[in-house]
């Protein structure tokens, strides 16, 4: 045990390479995405119950409804161009 700190100094040299590593580290890139992954698999249940009741609301239907005509208009617009014209009937 390490007098100063009060802590075991292999776990004080693992705690600092830890820290010392960068984000961008893939092998810490990986063991997020894993962590992740495993949290949202113990979630799994409470996130499709919170979903379901969110969707099956009317807050949640309207904004799904919302999203489904701005991705069709989007979709529409990226992929067509068309103009309306408007006159009156011939008589």
């Amino acid at each position: 045990m390490c007098r100063l700190c009060g802590e075991d100094s292999i776990e004080k040299d693992a705690e600092r390479d830890i820290l010392n590593r960068r984000a961008d580290d893939p092998d810490v890139e990986d063991a997020l995405k894993t962590a992740l992954i495993e949290y949202l698999k113990t979630k799994q249940a409470l996130l499709e119950k919170e979903f379901t009741k969110f969707f099956e609301s009317k807050k949640g239907t309207s904004q799904l409804i919302a999203a489904m005509q701005d991705g069709f208009c989007k979709a529409l617009t990226d992929k067509w161009h068309f103009t309306i014209y408007v006159a009156p009937p011939n008589r």
